[in-house]
């Protein structure tokens, strides 16, 4: 998908370009939440993502650094993910369309790409901006509904298996990765931007596979905002060199 070939060159390009410089001996605990823009990929959603399908999720986390270019974080993801054959102009005269709530907790190892002094025009403090890295690994349990609302006359060509394929209540393995940049602001508010890809390793994360394409694993997206606060704070720019 476009998407992954996208976020895939973003992290290339992180690696090739940034030079780690945090340079902090203190171990920081951030407590945080976040809003994202969420999207899938999958039997409604070949070839390629349809933003019309994008819904909307929630995070909470805490962020423990391990290392002055390491962090590990715990984090809770809840929201709805959906995806309609009438927005895929191949599969637009199947007619399944499908919504699933779901609820990921998930463990993730960030790898910080650097640290850079920013002073706005518009302020008298300095800003910290910190590229990274990340990935991880978690569990998500969805409930997807699935609904034919083609002919009737059809319907036994189009669902040849139950709907929803795996049942309503489906547990799966994800592996979230993405790559996110942080500001660092009053020295104890951290404000981040995100982009995560999740592969489920399973072709049943939207209740369709066998009706569908049963070769095609599902995968689901986030892009969002998160806002943090330094627990044990304030986060010292005197520790690190620039």
């Amino acid at each position: 998908m476009p998407i992954r070939l996208l976020l895939l060159f973003l992290i290339c390009t992180c690696i090739s370009t940034a030079n780690a410089q945090i340079n902090r001996n203190s171990n920081f605990i951030e407590f945080g939440i976040g809003l994202a823009a969420t999207n899938y990929s999958g039997d409604m959603a070949e070839p390629h993502l349809e933003l019309v399908q994008t819904r909307i999720g929630g995070q909470l986390f805490v962020r423990y650094q391990l290392h002055p270019n390491f962090l590990v974080r715990g984090q809770v993801f809840g929201g709805v993910v959906a995806g309609d054959d009438k927005h895929s102009p191949v599969h637009a005269g199947r007619n399944f369309k499908f919504s699933t709530t779901l609820v990921e907790v998930s463990g993730l190892l960030e790898m910080a790409l650097g640290t850079y002094a920013y002073d706005p025009l518009f302020s008298a403090s300095t800003l910290y901006i910190s590229p990274y890295l990340f990935g991880g690994v978690g569990a998500c349990f969805a409930r997807p509904k699935v609904t034919y609302y083609g002919s009737e006359a059809r319907r036994d060509y189009f669902v040849r298996a139950p709907l929803p394929e795996g049942g309503t209540g489906q547990t799966l393995l994800v592996a979230p990765f993405g790559v996110g940049v942080r500001m660092i602001a009053r020295q104890q508010l951290s404000f981040g931007l995100e982009a995560t890809a999740r592969p489920t390793f399973s072709d049943l994360f939207d209740g369709v596979s066998q009706n569908g394409n049963s070769t095609e694993r599902d995968w689901y997206y986030t892009v969002g905002v998160t806002v943090s606060y330094y627990l044990n704070g304030p986060w010292n720019p005197a520790d690190t060199n620039f």
